[in-house]
């Protein structure tokens, strides 16, 4: 796609230009670049418009996936051509590829600070989304030591996207990629308050943080992943020990799915809904222990004791443990799936303390509630009964046998076989 993008701009441009210089853009044209590359450096100086054959010769090189040849070539472009600004970006572009990202970024950066028409504001927010796709997947093909996804600095990119004066489909397109980065981060305050600001402003059919019979008068437009944010506000939610309110999030998303017709591509994600629905009736994991503190201490030994500990709680990364496993519980399979507290703990003085633009947390909507093994047990066969062949039936068969309903309900009436 964006390589029929690039060559699409040859339509117009060809004909300006006289053969030789015609011949090496049919070859790119047809989709032969390393043939086109090769018929473009081989043009004598000064053909055609000045950094035309340049600017071609970098974009077949770019193409033909020789991403280093690919910025030389780009860098041949003078800074006073008419295609400066093309072979700027195509150069960032290479950069990126070759996972030359401070590099890549260096360039952003400076088309950042220019007074951009809305054209070509479009190319630069396009760029900068590109690029941060790229920090969330820094890994190259065969590489044995990826670095780790830079989290932090993807949800920066795409904060200054949503400060500029963008359009609304590409506002919504922004604002769902940031919560999905804080999401994939585990930053689950900042998640959730991602996504019910994306509700609120792109799913007139979001009521439910307003209030009974209360409309979202003020959501722009209807956004095409609201089933998916629906979905993933009511895992952050629930990550967060929100029980009750992942509960009221699942169960309007399990309604508004069964309304949806057939051929919707949302119904996929019912299976899902009704997972998380059961699992905000499982036991929540407990509630870790906090660490001894070691002895308090008095006079020069305290004083130093502070000095040497509280740098240490100050750069504390709140994204250090978030690869980390956590502990499993013993209680119940799905009760292992919500994350301890001390590791949101860990995130909620991180980045969402940073990041508070677009970003409206959602309202609990009441105390959680008690578990109870019978209500659970009930959901779970109801899940069984309606998914039988979903990825998770496994964990809800397994549940069943180790809720203890199902034990005492087994032994009544059998003996024990020794």
């Amino acid at each position: 796609m964006k390589s029929t993008c690039m060559l699409s701009l040859l339509v117009f441009a060809t004909p300006l230009h006289g053969a030789p210089i015609d011949d090496a853009a049919a070859l790119l044209q047809s989709r032969n670049f390393p043939e086109a590359a090769a018929a473009f450096a081989a043009l004598p100086p000064g053909t055609g418009e000045p950094g035309y054959a340049a600017y071609l010769k970098a974009l077949s090189l770019h193409l033909a996936g020789r991403q280093d040849e690919a910025v030389a070539a780009a860098s041949e472009v003078a800074a006073d051509s008419p295609w400066a600004m093309k072979a700027r970006f195509l150069k960032g572009a290479a950069l990126t590829k070759s996972k030359k990202h401070a590099q890549a970024e260096a360039i952003y950066a400076e088309a950042a600070t220019r007074a951009f028409a809305p054209e070509r504001r479009d190319a630069l927010v396009k760029a900068l989304l590109e690029f941060a796709e790229e920090l969330v997947n820094p890994a190259a093909a065969g590489d044995a030591n990826p670095p780790p996804p830079d989290w932090r600095k993807a949800a920066t990119l795409c904060e200054k996207v949503l400060d500029l004066p963008i359009t609304t489909g590409l506002r919504e397109d922004v604002l769902f990629r940031k919560a999905m980065i804080y999401h994939k981060a585990c930053d689950h305050p900042a998640a959730e308050g991602a996504f019910n600001a994306w509700l609120l402003s792109f799913d007139p059919e979001w009521s439910l943080p307003l209030g009974p019979a209360k409309k979202n008068t003020g959501a722009q437009a209807t956004g095409k992943p609201r089933a998916e944010a629906r979905l993933h506000l009511a895992e952050n939610l629930l990550d967060l020990r929100r029980a009750g309110d992942a509960r009221a999030v699942a169960a309007e998303l399990s309604a508004m799915l069964k309304a949806l017709p057939a051929e919707s591509p949302d119904k996929a994600l019912a299976g899902d809904a009704a997972w998380l629905h059961v699992r905000t009736f499982a036991p929540l994991p407990p509630v870790p222990e906090p660490k001894p503190q070691p002895r308090a201490q008095t006079g020069i030994n305290a004083a130093n004791q502070q000095e040497a500990v509280q740098p240490a709680q100050n750069d504390r990364d709140p994204f250090a443990n978030v690869n980390e496993p956590m502990a499993q519980s013993e209680t119940d399979p799905i009760a292992s799936q919500v994350p301890q507290l001390d590791q949101t703990q860990i995130i909620l003085n991180g980045l969402s303390a940073r990041f508070s633009a677009n970003r409206v947390p959602f309202p609990p909507c009441g105390p959680n509630p008690v578990y109870d093994a019978a209500d659970y047990l009930t959901q779970l066969r109801a899940f069984l009964h309606d998914y039988p062949a979903h990825p998770s039936a496994p964990s809800a068969a397994e549940a069943i046998a180790q809720n203890p309903r199902t034990n005492r309900q087994g032994h009544r009436g059998h003996r024990c076989v020794e």
